[in-house]
Parts: C-alpha cells; structure tokens; sequence
C-alpha cells in the first residue's frame, strides 16, 4: 500500500482507486455503500433500481476517481455527486 497523504481514510481509500487499486475500492465500497444506498433510496424509493443506481455509481468513482482532489471536497462528495448524474 502506498504511503497517505490525506487525513480523510475515505479520501486515501479514493487516491488508491484513482492508482487503479482494486483493493482500495473494495473497501471503498464496502465502507461507504450502506450510506450511499440510502441516500439513493430517499430519492427513489424501489430498491431495485437503487441497486442499479448503486452499482452506476461506483463505476463513475471508479472512472472518476483520478479527478479528485482531497483538498477540495470530501471523498463521500464524490459519490453524492455521482447520485445526482443522469
């Protein structure tokens, strides 16, 4: 694992995802998805298709991820951000 630089873990999690990490965002995911699907369900309210929106989010993470700067936003941003895309 390579070294942190942020005081964030979500956004350490997010760094290593964007060095193409599959571990980091394994536990990306399972670190935040409870949270983000939460939040999906507020919005939609049918569970199947919060499970697609899910799965739509965390590949923009994945395809995002080196787009982020920790000293800018918050990691979760980036996922409510993506909540929020067509």
């Amino acid at each position: 694992m390579e070294a942190r630089v942020s005081t964030d873990p979500l956004a350490d999690l997010v760094l290593g995802v964007a060095a193409g990490s599959r571990d980091d965002f394994r536990e990306l995911y399972a670190r935040t998805n409870r949270f983000i699907f939460a939040r999906i369900m507020e919005l939609i309210q049918d569970g199947v298709e919060a499970e697609d929106l899910l799965q739509d989010v965390y590949v923009k993470i994945w395809q995002s991820a080196s787009e982020f700067d920790p000293h800018k936003a918050k990691a979760i941003t980036l996922s409510l951000i993506h909540i929020s895309e067509p």
